[in-house]
């Protein structure tokens, strides 16, 4: 269970790290916190002078309330214009790179910073301003919190700096090339990850057959509707071992699962069906978007949704479609060149207790590239770049499956670019 409750926070995780509110709220309250030990050191202090190093605020009670007043109503109103900005930039990059890529922008930490910062330094001086008091409000004494109305102007001069940094980076996110080029790293690291160096009780020789359960195994059925995010195969080695049994996964992350579609399927002599077959669906998880935790088809389905969009009539783009193509090519051979990830999951004695279906080079290139044809089927510039890649895939492929896939898309695509380049040059010789 411990296992599965790691795969889980790191979903939990991801899903804070593309929220807008997590940072902004662990930054307000340390501010809130920080404005309590300053009044407290204020507090002390107030009888004795502080180091000129630090403060530079020398005024009295009511010079500070202005300036908490001023700090607090313009970096709110700040925030709020930031968060404009980000809402039209949101808008903006939906319609024209996809919705899918919006986790791009909403997973950026420097936008999450610097919302963080405006929030931060309103709630602080907000805080501080009531503890400003004049020598007759209230019968108490007169207080000045010097020390906190200083850090609140620090506070605020470094939000200057970070609404600067903030328009330049929210300019430089929007454009073509950095999308694509953050979209190929996330999906490059999910390569890695995956098809990285393989256990030792893990045999990949085997990789070449495909391994299937009898047909009396027993299918374990989900029990939610939603995308399969990922899969706790370590978890399901230790249930297989524990009941002695072998587990065929039968659907790959990122496929829809209804409720009662079939996830896996069991053999064994004796299996406990009441106990196992709940335990084995905690280790599926389930949600209501694909992510790229353990789908490696989801960053190149973005990649090409990238390249299909920026060839629509409505952009005409070819070159951000050339883009994409170099960045897939570059998903491509880094695939080619790791060990691909091994079908067979077994335990400590050597003995085959999990079963996955494995996405190999082929597959994607399958799911992916006669999409991209198709909508370039138009553009003899992208077609060409599309030759390119494959001319370089086929280098690197060796043999076998792949470089026959890659023969035969070479010849799909090499039949429309001469159709589209036959077709230029007879509307070129018509009057």
């Amino acid at each position: 269970m411990i296992t599965v409750f790691s795969e889980r926070m790191n979903l939990v995780l991801g899903k804070l790290r593309a929220s807008y509110w997590f940072i902004p709220g662990l930054m307000a309250g340390a501010a809130a916190l920080g404005a309590f030990f300053s009044l407290k050191v204020d507090d002390v202090l107030k009888s004795s002078r502080l180091p000129e190093w630090m403060v530079f605020f020398s005024g009295g009670p009511d010079a500070a309330r202005d300036v908490l007043s001023a700090v607090a109503g313009s970096i709110i109103t700040v925030a709020g214009v930031t968060f404009s900005i980000s809402m039209v930039v949101l808008s903006l990059a939906s319609q024209q790179y996809g919705p899918r890529l919006l986790r791009n922008f909403m997973r950026d930490r420097s936008i999450h910073v610097a919302f963080g910062t405006f929030v931060a330094t309103f709630v602080y001086s907000l805080l501080i301003l009531p503890s400003t008091l004049s020598g007759d409000e209230a019968g108490r004494e007169a207080f000045t919190p010097r020390l906190g109305v200083t850090i609140s102007i620090a506070l605020a001069i470094c939000s200057v700096f970070v609404l600067i940094y903030f328009v330049h980076h929210t300019a430089r996110s929007i454009q073509a090339s950095h999308i694509a080029a953050t979209t190929c790293d996330e999906l490059l690291e999910t390569i890695r990850s995956l098809n990285g160096p393989q256990p030792e009780n893990n045999d990949s020789r085997n990789d070449g057959k495909v391994w299937t359960l009898d047909s009396d195994s027993i299918p374990v059925c989900s029990r939610s509707a939603g995308y399969l995010q990922a899969c706790n195969l370590n978890e399901l080695v230790t249930l297989a071992t524990e009941y002695d049994v072998m587990i065929e996964i039968i659907v790959r992350p990122g496929s829809f699962i209804t409720q009662d579609d079939a996830l896996a399927r069991v053999s064994g002599k004796k299996i406990n069906r009441e106990s196992l077959t709940p335990a084995i669906c905690e280790s599926f998880i389930l949600g209501t978007e694909r992510t790229m935790e353990q789908d490696l088809e989801f960053g190149f389905h973005m990649l090409v949704e990238m390249a299909v969009r920026a060839l629509s009539p409505s952009l005409n783009d070819p070159y951000t479609a050339l883009q994409c193509i170099d960045y897939l090519r570059s998903a491509f051979q880094t695939m080619m060149h790791l060990p691909q990830q091994s079908p067979l999951h077994k335990d400590a004695q050597g003995s085959i207790r999990v079963i996955q279906p494995i996405l190999g080079v082929s597959d994607v290139l399958s799911s992916t590239i006669p999409h991209l044809h198709h909508y370039a089927r138009n553009a003899p510039m992208v077609l060409k770049g599309l030759t390119q890649m494959l001319e370089c895939l086929k280098a690197d492929a060796g043999g076998g499956e792949v470089l026959d896939i890659i023969e035969e898309l070479q010849a799909q695509i090499s039949k429309s670019l001469d159709a589209c380049q036959a077709h230029g040059s007879s509307a070129q010789a018509s009057p």
